[in-house]
């Protein structure tokens, strides 16, 4: 099992290490982060070690210096020691901004596996939502093709989700192709890819049409509905009074 886990530390317990080559930060950023801080909290959580005296920072100085700024008085933190060394190498890199979605992607199959691990428990590590984790690794699905066009960025990640609802590898291949070629928006992709699947008639479907051909075959002349079963327009045609005044008497003898 996962050797790690979410400390609540006192903001005022932790500092950051001497050794750190970032020594300055950009106050415009720092104060904007500050001010997400202070409307949503820390939203992911900094990596520290035990000290004497207290906790040393490994990776998110922004984010405490930040903290410090929305006067908060404790910091998520998972705190490193020798048993859980190699797990927080993982989210080190995990945290990294780099990181294209299928590097990601992979990076959590591979802690989730070696660590038994659900996807809410590692929602719950990486400050994400667990439908983010079944997304990311949702795109582990994709053909090597689709997989290498998102890896070097030709297509988005919007544009790979799109995708996946597609089945058939030849007809996802070739519509990623399409995307490159014509410069396709995740929109008129999501388009491309509705089109692509067969329409399949609902229950409600069905049902009116065996309405329309019940009363077809009572009037004897042809019956459209433009609608839903809850509210639409009937149309009845005739061709002549005389078949009109008949339609009317059948209509008034159906109970």
């Amino acid at each position: 099992m996962i050797a790690i886990k979410l400390e609540n530390i006192p903001i005022k317990e932790i500092y950051p290490r001497k050794d750190q080559p970032r020594k300055s930060f950009d106050k415009n950023t720092l104060d904007e982060l500050a001010t997400s801080i202070k409307k949503y909290g820390i939203l992911q959580p900094i990596i520290v070690s035990k000290a004497e005296d207290g906790y040393a920072i490994i990776a998110g100085e922004r984010r405490y210096q930040a903290a410090k700024l929305a006067n908060l008085h404790n910091l998520p933190c998972i705190v490193k020691d020798k048993s859980n060394t190699r797990e927080i190498a993982l989210i080190e890199n995990l945290q990294r901004e780099n990181l294209n979605p299928i590097e990601e992607a992979k990076a959590i199959h591979t802690f989730m596996k070696e660590s038994k691990l659900s996807q809410s428990d590692m929602a719950s590590i990486l400050a994400k939502s667990r439908s983010y984790i079944a997304n990311r690794l949702r795109l582990l699905n994709l053909d090597e093709f689709t997989t290498s066009q998102l890896e070097t960025r030709a297509i988005s990640e919007g544009h790979a989700k799109t995708l996946l609802g597609i089945a058939d590898e030849k007809k996802r291949q070739a519509l990623t192709q399409k995307i490159i070629n014509e410069g396709l928006s995740v929109r008129q992709t999501e388009e491309q890819v509705r089109k692509s699947k067969p329409y399949k008639k609902s229950s409600e479907d069905v049902h009116i049409k065996e309405a329309m051909d019940k009363l077809t075959d009572i009037l004897q002349t042809k019956v459209s509905l433009k609608g839903t079963q809850a509210k639409g327009t009937l149309t009845i045609e005739y061709y002549n009074k005389d078949q009109l005044n008949e339609l009317v008497e059948k209509l008034f003898s159906l109970e």
